[in-house]
């Protein structure tokens, strides 16, 4: 983190807004940025945010364009106004007081900002403002290409299916010639700041001039927005109800951003900037696991092949970097778990076969004829297989997490002689499935704040990746 409050104080020297000596007493902090890092900078000079571009960018951002949007941006009164840049990407403007970063979940829970958000994208495409990029969707996803092939890096599978699905797309769009706008062209929730009364747009990277409805069509797929307030979004943005026009580019924006936005996801992959669907740093999502078992075991009856076995398990598993999966809400709970307590099991196996004929060699060395029957765990024709488990996790032996759990399996073998010596086999398994008196109760160590739901039968488990896909960021 020192290193990059270094690298900071040299961004704000080398856009000349502080001398070496202010910027050494200026006060930083890291907001965050995916492909950037992005830094509150607060000195005598007020408030102001510092962008630093990420490795790699320059094969795809065109600085000096993306500087010329932002500040037409600023007079459009959309987004904040632009102190200082460099032609390879620092960029410094003014900090917007308090205001909230919104996210899917914030715009889903709040249909005014989502309104918001459609009046904001409305100013922009009428302010008449001219950016210096044409932002072409297909001509976008050919360099995209491009740039995964130098890199040798390859596509999903069934990607060039899917594109080449959407040619009649592209016709239909090149059929007749459609506006051309100031669009922001990368509506990510995050880069939208909202004070309760007045919607910010931020991170003009990828803006250029492109049909307004793209913007409309793209955010209602970012803010993963509900039927309610997709309409909520349509009478803001539209005044009213699309028109059938309005709305079918609307609906082919939305299928379509996701041929684009994946593309870009690769690309940060290969350039070490990993992301995940909707654009949040996945870091390295792993699983440390720490494992400890004692055993014991004592024999029963020989004859009936009986066993008990008492063991303890200590078991501490706990879940890194997973805020930016799309399951991460199921992971969450689990992030930190501890189980320690024991299980006792009884086993007892009787099966055996007794269809096997003795030959001459047996008689000759046993002398006699003896007990057809001999044991046959895979073939039995008669006896019977129990085994019962009863598991306890017990928070005074240092649990993070209280259950216990009771199941049993018997199987029964037996032949009949009169049905031309059919084996018949039944099995029931009997089980309790979780405590009544732990119902209710959680068990949480201090250590480990939010650890500690009850697990059900057979415990709670889940798993997930990251993938590459849509998503930005400042």
């Amino acid at each position: 983190m020192n290193a990059d409050f270094d690298d900071a104080r040299r961004g704000l020297q080398s856009l000349g807004f502080y001398t070496q000596a202010e910027a050494e007493g200026v006060e930083i902090e890291r907001l965050g940025g995916l492909t950037n890092r992005v830094f509150m900078v607060s000195g005598p000079r007020g408030r102001h945010v510092l962008r630093i571009p990420g490795n790699g960018t320059e094969a795809y951002i065109n600085r000096r364009v993306e500087a010329v949007a932002a500040r037409a941006a600023a007079r459009a009164g959309v987004s904040p106004e632009v102190i200082a840049t460099t032609d390879d990407g620092l960029m410094l403007t003014v900090a917007i007081e308090n205001a909230a970063t919104m996210t899917p979940e914030s715009f889903n829970a709040n249909p005014a900002a989502v309104a918001r958000a459609g009046a904001a994208l409305a100013a922009l495409h009428r302010s008449g403002e001219k950016f210096d990029f044409r932002f072409e969707l297909f001509s976008m996803i050919d360099e995209y290409l491009k740039i995964l092939k130098a890199k040798n890096s390859s596509v999903p599978e069934g990607y060039p299916q899917a594109l080449a699905s959407a040619e009649d797309v592209r016709r239909a769009l090149n059929a007749h010639a459609l506006p051309l706008l100031a669009c922001h062209c990368d509506p990510l929730s995050e880069n939208f700041l909202d004070t309760g009364e007045r919607m910010w747009i931020v991170d003009w990277e990828y803006s250029g001039m492109n049909d307004p409805i793209w913007d409309v069509g793209d955010f209602a797929v970012e803010a993963q927005l509900t039927p309610e307030n997709e309409r909520v979004l349509r009478a803001s943005y539209f005044g009213g109800t699309p028109t059938p026009g309005q709305l079918g580019r609307y609906v082919i924006y939305k299928a379509m951003c996701d041929l684009l936005w994946t593309l870009w996801g690769l690309i940060q992959h290969a350039d070490g900037n990993p992301v995940d669907e909707f654009g949040r740093e996945t870091g390295s999502p792993t699983i440390n696991r720490l494992a400890f078992n004692a055993e014991t075991s004592r024999t029963l009856s020989r004859k009936k092949r009986s066993i008990a076995f008492l063991r303890y398990r200590f078991e501490d598993v706990r879940l890194f970097n997973i805020n930016s999966l799309l399951i991460k809400d199921l992971l969450i709970p689990d992030a930190k778990t501890r189980i320690s307590g024991f299980t006792f099991t009884v086993a007892r196996d009787t099966r055996e076969n007794c269809s096997q004929k003795q030959s001459l060699l047996d008689l000759i060395a046993k002398g006699e004829a003896t007990d057809p029957c001999r044991y046959n765990a895979s073939d039995p024709t008669k006896g019977d297989f129990l085994t019962a488990e009863y598991n306890v996790s017990l928070p005074v032996l240092g649990a993070s997490v209280g259950f216990h759990k009771f199941q049993a399996s018997y199987n029964y073998y037996y032949t009949v002689g009169a049905l031309r010596k059919t084996t018949f086999a039944a099995r029931a398994i009997p089980f309790s499935p979780r405590s009544p008196s732990l119902e209710a109760r959680r068990f949480s160590q201090p250590e480990m704040p939010g650890a500690g739901p009850l697990i059900r039968t057979g415990g709670r488990g889940a798993g997930g990746c990251a993938s590459p896909g849509r998503g930005r960021g400042g």
